[in-house]
């Protein structure tokens, strides 16, 4: 254990800590003694030294040489142009590390003060007071529309209908991993336009259940996904699960199946933001991105955003931890609501619904280009 420790250069708890650093000590043997300090207090993790670690050290490689000493903003503002392309929320938290071996260096005299202290939080965004609702207040979410769009022509590229549908859905409908994931042939109803979110038994016990009452809900099936869901529904009987995992060896093949691993949807959801070329999301991430898109964009009330995310305590949930503001790219069209069909209800009053239709931003994209994302209010196209 400690050999493999070593090999990813993480320090051994109960390894030797420089109590006192020497005068003329370098930026890199500090970071080095900081973090051989948290690990030896049992304060960070191997994990953590591989993700905060890995965050001071590259900011000691912007001058590795220099004498502790001699750290100061000018520094620190060179640091943060390195990191300046990245992500937000991983601006935010890179600079989280370097601001906490900063701050441990002040305190044992090595600075007189930490360069923090000069830094005006205004001057970035992820951390003054626009930072909350520029990085949202859950998990990460795709940037803009743009990158909606992005994320959505890649979730076609997959070659069958089960890893385009179960990438798209998280992001079209706001669907849970676990209700994705147990979703049966017989909650999509290709008459009615419905994905139905309910519990789940077979035999009079329940194998499945929502996570909490209002989690029970009818939503509307996009029409981006309707042709695959065809395909995959022809596939399956009534109770099967539409996701079902692989049967192993001699497992029987009656009954709904095993449902896949949450795992499966999180990867299948990071390799679909590696092909369209957008930041790593989770699928709840996608769960986010589309409280936003309705919010924000599409004019959905907290509690409209509540009742579509299966909430059931009048959109605070939604207001406090969901809708976010992404950056505000003129790419998606809010188009009036169509006049709905006599026969077909609205699924909850009509609330907006995210359509990828044909086409690319705005109308000088060529034709055949990537899809476009587009909000409506309730309904069909």
């Amino acid at each position: 254990m400690q050999a493999a420790a070593k090999v990813a250069g993480i320090p051994t708890p109960g390894a030797q800590v420089i109590p006192l650093l020497a005068a003329g000590t370098s930026l890199s043997q500090a970071a080095e003694a900081f973090i051989e300090h948290k690990v030896s207090r049992g304060r960070w993790t191997a994990s953590t030294v591989l993700r905060s670690g890995s965050d001071v050290r590259g900011f000691a490689r912007v001058e590795p040489s220099l004498n502790i000493g001699s750290v100061d903003v000018r520094l620190l503002v060179q640091w943060l142009g390195t990191v300046a392309h990245l992500a937000l929320a991983t601006q935010r938290s890179r600079y989280a590390a370097v601001s906490e071996f900063l701050k441990w260096c002040e305190r044992r005299g090595f600075l007189v003060k930490t360069p923090c202290a000069y830094i005006d939080p205004d001057d970035l965004p992820w951390l003054g007071k626009r930072a909350r609702k520029l990085l949202g207040r859950g998990k990460v979410t795709l940037r803009n529309t743009d990158d909606c769009r992005a994320y959505l022509g890649a979730c076609n590229r997959w070659r069958g209908p089960t890893e385009r549908v179960a990438a798209a859905l998280p992001l079209l409908t706001g669907l849970r991993s676990g209700e994705l994931r147990h979703l049966r042939a017989c909650d999509i109803d290709l008459d009615l336009s419905r994905i139905w979110v309910r519990p789940h038994d077979d035999d009079g016990d329940v194998t499945w259940n929502v996570k909490t009452a209002a989690s029970k809900r009818a939503l509307t099936l996009p029409a981006e996904v309707r042709a695959d869901l065809v395909r995959l529904l022809a596939e399956h009987k009534d109770q099967a699960l539409l996701f079902p995992r692989p049967r192993i060896g001699t497992e029987a093949k009656t009954g709904p199946g095993v449902a896949r691993h949450a795992n499966w949807l999180i990867k299948l959801v990071a390799r679909t933001c590696a092909k369209a070329g957008v930041r790593r999301v989770c699928p709840h991430g996608l769960r986010d991105t589309y409280a936003t898109l309705v919010a924000e964009l599409g004019g959905g009330s907290a509690f409209d955003v509540g009742q579509l995310l299966g909430h059931g305590d009048n959109g605070a949930t939604a207001r406090n931890h969901y809708i976010a503001a992404p950056e505000q790219v003129p790419a998606l069209t809010l188009v009036p609501p169509p006049r709905p069909s006599p026969q077909l209800p609205l699924p909850l009053g009509g609330k907006p619904e995210l359509r990828l239709v044909p086409g690319g931003p705005r109308d000088e994209a060529p034709a055949g280009s990537n899809p476009r994302l587009q909000l409506v209010r309730g309904g069909r196209q």
